[in-house]
């Protein structure tokens, strides 16, 4: 997930080595930054945001589609970033199908549909995970933000106020729902 504030954009380490994985050339100042120090990166920092100032780093986040955009789904409702995964968990299907009706030799000359299958994936990942942060079930930190600003689900009910409840229901299950349409 990456977040641009302040002339800085804030990206999440596990996102970087994605990029290092899924981008045709990252740019030496993103390397140089993330290891300078040998960061190894673990499931305990993963999701630990780092941040760029230099120019050249923060258009280059900019550009990178698959990296999720907090700023363009943090003020969507449950139901519109579940239809905007279910367009892309369609997306994936397509993708999938075109693969699989290829022979074995064609399989090899289109990597490419491989790679935009995981990007697509990746994403869907990171919008259930946005999903959990306004669900309240991950506390992920957000640099700059409040718990309280992400975790709207506050009700009035006539002379008390109450806090709906999240249901507790990960990306998995929900891919699962709207591939095969169960509820």
């Amino acid at each position: 997930m990456k977040l641009f504030r302040n002339n800085k954009v804030y990206v999440q380490m596990n996102d970087v080595m994605f990029a290092m994985n899924h981008s045709n050339s990252i740019p030496a100042v993103v390397v140089n930054q993330i290891f300078k120090d040998v960061v190894i990166v673990t499931s305990d920092n993963r999701m630990d945001f780092v941040n760029f100032d230099d120019e050249v780093a923060i258009n280059y986040f900019r550009k990178l589609d698959f990296v999720v955009d907090y700023d363009d789904y943090k003020d969507l409702s449950i139901e519109e970033l579940d239809a905007k995964a279910g367009v892309l968990i369609e997306k994936l299907g397509v993708i999938a199908n075109n693969y699989n009706s290829l022979s074995k030799e064609k399989r090899a000359k289109h990597q490419d549909l491989v790679e935009e299958y995981e990007k697509l994936e990746y994403v869907i990942n990171y919008l259930g995970e946005i999903r959990g942060i306004k669900l309240g079930t991950n506390n992920m930190d957000i640099p700059g933000e409040s718990i309280d600003s992400k975790v709207a689900n506050i009700t009035e009910n006539k002379s008390t106020t109450e806090i709906d409840k999240p249901k507790k229901k990960g990306i998995k299950t929900f891919i699962k729902e709207k591939i095969f349409n169960k509820r």
